[in-house]
């Protein structure tokens, strides 16, 4: 085995990556090379994984011990830190390396015997903020204030909140698309690429077949339109914001209703792999990101009745 700064350059130029990975890879192998020669006490090019170890005898060196899995161990605990995307890169730059070393020289595979866990540093999942239900029961009062369409709007956030819809496909659908018979609307097209079907509260099909009738819209056109155009994404969001703040509601995103739908769905009863069917989704583990626990939900609720009762608790004090 040379050099830690030779074998780098081999394993470089025989790996089966691309340049670009390389280029990302190397750099923290030479931390990595770097940090061994501030513990060895040597310049970069002087670092041999053979010869990590020093045994002296008299002050004279006599032999050499190798690398152990402390010593990265400790590296990585050192940086732990650090973003996760370097630490990730990091911890699979080292794993492809050594395993270069034990294919070439039957160097010990150390990377395997680390007792530092990348997945203890994967940051968890943000759920969104949501409307529970109080919220949402606000935000359709806004809408019933605040609206200069209100027979749109509300039959258009009533088809978000209720199917778990995603606003561009509730915004390509026309008459056509809608089955008032078995109340269910037809998606030819949806994020999977591929064609979905909604099932609809009772009643709502009835309400979207009036809301045609009376707004003259012809069977190939949207459904939703504003000024006898088709209604965008921007201009649906413009509108929930403008209910969420006349409401005093916090701001979410127009996604978080589909969310709210998943959230309301589970925590009734409904089982997690019907509410990934309605949602259209191809994982369950995409599914349960949507259904967020109650604590999470409950979090944003503030009951003035439990604020007096701690006010008071606290004056005791």
């Amino acid at each position: 085995m040379d050099y830690f700064v030779k074998e780098l350059e081999k394993f470089l130029a025989v790996a089966n990556l691309s340049d670009k990975s390389k280029a990302i890879y190397s750099k923290p192998l030479i931390q990595f090379g770097e940090f061994l020669a501030e513990k060895m006490d040597v310049i970069l090019n002087e670092v041999h994984l053979l010869r990590v170890y020093q045994l002296d005898y008299n002050g004279i060196a006599i032999s050499y011990k190798p690398l152990d899995s402390g010593l990265i161990d400790e590296f990585l605990f050192k940086n732990a830190q650090s973003n996760f995307s370097w630490l990730s890169t990091c911890r699979n730059a080292l794993g492809s390396f050594f395993k270069y070393l034990y294919r070439n020289y039957d160097f010990p595979l150390l990377t395997q015997q680390l007792t530092f866990k990348l997945v203890n540093y994967k940051p968890q999942k943000k759920f969104p903020r949501i409307l529970n239900r109080h919220e949402l029961i606000k935000f359709f009062q806004s809408i019933t204030i605040n609206s200069n369409h209100l027979d749109r709007d509300l039959l258009l956030f009533s088809l978000l909140c209720s199917t778990g819809c995603r606003i561009s496909e509730l915004l390509s659908i026309t008459i056509e698309d809608i089955n008032i018979e078995h109340e269910m609307i037809y998606i030819q097209k949806t994020k999977n690429k591929t064609s979905h079907v909604i099932p609809l509260r009772n009643g709502l099909a009835q309400s979207i077949n009036k809301f045609c009738l009376e707004n003259s819209i012809q069977s190939k056109d949207k459904i939703f339109q504003d000024s006898g155009k088709p209604l965008t994404n921007e201009k649906v969001y413009y509108l929930m914001k403008y209910y969420l703040l006349n409401a005093k509601l916090p701001m979410v995103k127009l996604h978080s209703l589909r969310h709210s739908f998943a959230t309301l769905m589970y925590e009734n009863g409904a089982a997690i792999t019907t509410i990934m069917q309605l949602l259209n989704h191809k994982s369950i583990s995409s599914t349960e990101h949507y259904v967020q626990p109650y604590y999470i939900r409950n979090y944003y609720i503030k009951i003035p009745e439990n604020d007096l009762v701690y006010r008071q608790f606290k004056d005791l004090l």
